[in-house]
């Protein structure tokens, strides 16, 4: 969490700590975010202590705990998500600190910024996109993926002008080309959280609707479906689902 040092934990299946890494002048970010890579590396984000505000470092750490390579960011007041690319490469996605200010009209824009890297740690990528100052108090994108064909799939939520706070999602071509995008008046006061997407490419958008503690329940004999662990893994990571029951009969599912 935010204030504390950044740790790193590798654990087999059986939770037993193959390796754990301290970074000494690193604290972990608001959101603790990781992506793993195609070869077992691991990708994760901090804030060093010393320097200006805002700055947050990228590390990828090989499968034995070894640091590959840093790469800093600057001015980031939010890291949003990081995940991992259909080729192998990095996604990261961030709420950037302050705002961008149109030259010729002179009208403020926010900004939410995307980066695409490599395994090499170089940069292959850079997006903005601008949300109109006069119009949006804030933007906050809680989670980003990458559906077939490339497209980017953004969800998280749109503060308007007049205090009115709304679900708010936005698709984009791999180039940064904005298909749609949609705030949801129906959810108002609420966020997405996750995506979710099934092997044929369509997606579940989860928002804060009840602020209460959830259990998420796998009853294929009641329901005719099962819950994919890939979505019950996505799902874990919402602060108000805090178990799972599975009254499916797999050993697959509890191995």
């Amino acid at each position: 969490g935010p204030d504390r040092d950044h740790l790193l934990v590798c654990a087999d299946t059986n939770w037993k700590v193959k390796w754990s890494r301290t970074a000494t002048g690193q604290h972990s970010t608001d959101l603790p975010v990781l992506a793993l890579g195609t070869d077992g590396s691991i990708l994760h984000a901090s804030r060093p202590t010393d320097g200006e505000a805002f700055l947050t470092d990228l590390h990828l750490t090989d499968p034995s705990g070894n640091v590959r390579w840093t790469r800093r960011i600057p001015s980031v007041e939010t890291m949003q998500g990081l995940i991992t690319g259909s080729s192998g490469d990095f996604l990261v996605s961030y709420k950037q600190k302050g705002a961008y200010l149109d030259g010729q009209t002179r009208k403020r824009y926010l900004m939410n910024s995307f980066q695409r890297f490599d395994l090499s740690g170089k940069v292959m990528q850079s997006i903005r996109f601008l949300f109109d100052d006069d119009q949006v108090q804030n933007a906050v994108f809680g989670d980003v993926a990458e559906l077939p064909g490339g497209r980017l799939l953004f969800a998280g939520k749109l503060v308007l002008s007049s205090g009115n706070e709304f679900a708010f999602a936005l698709l984009s071509q791999p180039g940064g080309k904005i298909l749609w995008s949609n705030i949801y008046t129906g959810l108002q006061n609420h966020h997405f959280k996750r995506i979710a997407i099934n092997p044929e490419g369509k997606f579940l958008l989860l928002a804060d609707a009840v602020p209460l503690p959830l259990i998420i329940y796998n009853i294929p004999a009641t329901t005719h479906m099962s819950i994919p662990l890939e979505l019950i893994d996505k799902l874990s990571y919402h602060p108000n689902i805090v178990a799972t029951k599975d009254s499916e009969r797999s050993e697959e599912r509890l191995a």
